[in-house]
């Protein structure tokens, strides 16, 4: 009996370890007037970061890692900010490209309406046109003012 006790246990504690989150097969399209990329990749969901490895006809292209704080491309960190700079627009805050990953609402959910499935933002100012859209299986982002288009699907079976 107590044998059978210890490996209950053992077993109980193993399937309490931390497990990495599992990897999605995704389609992803950037477009960006400094990015752009459309093919399958896989997107890995954390608490503490989002990775997505993209890939060109089967082959590894690069590694984009999110925290909130900062990006990595290829494990060549920068300032979250810096990264919206430079590969986005000047208008979008830091914590965009973390929110939109992770299927928040973006610029502190302006123009927010949920849905059943999810919900969709419109922005417009004179420096934003933006029609974000989140359901259970896609984020669509497009900002017609900055040519910045963003589009993941998620693929299940």
């Amino acid at each position: 009996m107590y044998p059978k006790f210890l490996v209950l246990f053992i077993l109980f504690l193993a399937g309490c370890a931390l497990k990495e989150p599992p990897k999605q097969e995704v389609f992803l399209l950037i477009h960006t007037p400094q990015l752009r990329y459309g093919d399958v990749a896989f997107l890995q969901r954390s608490q503490e970061a989002v990775d997505l490895e993209l890939y060109e006809a089967g082959q590894p292209l690069f590694r984009l890692h999110v925290e909130p704080e900062r990006v990595c491309l290829d494990g060549r960190c920068m300032e979250a900010s810096l990264f919206a700079r430079r590969f986005l627009a000047p208008a979008y805050p830091s914590t965009f490209l973390w929110n939109l990953l992770q299927k928040r609402p973006i610029f502190d959910g302006q123009g927010l309406i949920f849905r059943e499935d999810g919900f969709i933002q419109r922005i417009h100012t004179p420096r934003l046109d933006i029609i974000y859209e989140v359901s259970s299986r896609s984020i669509s982002f497009k900002d017609r003012r900055n040519g910045i288009r963003i589009l993941i699907k998620e693929f299940h079976g």
